[in-house]
């Protein structure tokens, strides 16, 4: 099987599981692997901006977005 080298990767704050969306984030920013790939937080939460900031997102998208607004943000982001 081929590796996957994503350019950006959008996580939602609540995915299911025993992690939060800001756990994946810090793992990636923490590991010098992963580090400089782009990483992108997105929820409905009111502190999004704030959440992160806290795990070194590259940036965040708030729910609902518009298309227009995610595509801006991945190309700002890659």
């Amino acid at each position: 099987m081929d590796d996957i080298n994503p350019d950006v990767v959008i996580v939602d704050e609540f995915i299911k599981g025993d992690k939060r969306g800001t756990d994946v984030i810090q793992d990636l920013k923490s590991d010098p692997a992963t580090e400089d790939l782009s990483a992108l937080l997105t929820s409905t939460s009111t502190e999004l901006s704030k959440k992160a900031e806290q795990c070194k997102a590259d940036d965040y998208i708030e729910k609902p977005f518009d298309i227009d607004h995610l595509v801006d943000v991945v190309k700002k982001n890659t």
